[in-house]
């Protein structure tokens, strides 16, 4: 399980609550809401914790044992389209080569042939440039691909409640997803999604 915008508040309860299901935890800590967590039922190991060119939010690295062997991880939470100013609607339409930066150095420390996946918040769609990026360069998006535009984040505004597809799992290597899922559930504006890989 790979979380992004934790608290340390957050993290109490999550361990609290699911320690006994998940015995493996780690954590890094990022001012105000920019954490990341890590749970897993299985070993794993942090390669690097990355700071982010822009001086957003780090990318955690890991290499995990599952079932189908290693499989290197980069959990991520991507440079939000917020422009300098703090302009969201400009940020929009300006921030996707900030975000295409930030996942070219994050991917430079990757184990070269090892199966990959890159999970989590990239804080824009399939088309942008960050998604764009890793697919040129060989990877797929298990969400996109299997659930075509369906959102995995919601914003109230007004009468209206704005819907994008900002999370994704792109995976790379000799894995294939057999199931994708955004589950309609909790109280974030981010809809937890749910991806079962094979060996392919």
């Amino acid at each position: 399980m790979l979380l992004q915008e934790t608290t340390l508040a957050w993290s109490a309860a999550i361990r609290e609550r699911l320690a006994n299901r998940y015995p493996h935890i780690v954590e890094i800590e990022h001012g105000g809401a920019g954490g990341q967590m890590v749970l897993a039922k299985r070993p794993f190991e942090v390669k690097q914790t990355m700071r982010s060119p822009a001086k957003w939010f780090p990318a955690m690295r890991l290499v995990a044992q599952t079932a189908l062997g290693p499989v290197q991880v980069l959990n991520l939470h991507l440079h939000p389209p917020v422009s300098p100013r703090g302009s969201w609607v400009s940020g929009y339409f300006t921030t996707g080569p900030v975000r295409r930066e930030e996942i070219a150095a994050f991917v430079e420390g990757l184990e070269p042939g090892m199966p990959t996946l890159f999970v989590g918040d990239f804080n824009e769609e399939a088309q942008g440039d960050a998604v764009r990026f890793l697919k040129d360069r060989g990877a797929r998006d298990a969400v996109s691909d299997h659930l075509g535009r369906q959102p995995t984040w919601r914003w109230p505004v007004g009468a209206l409640t704005l819907r994008f597809q900002l999370d994704h799992v792109l995976y790379q290597g000799r894995l294939r997803p057999v199931d994708v899922q955004v589950r309609q559930a909790g109280r974030s504006d981010h809809l937890p999604v749910v991806a079962t890989f094979v060996a392919q």
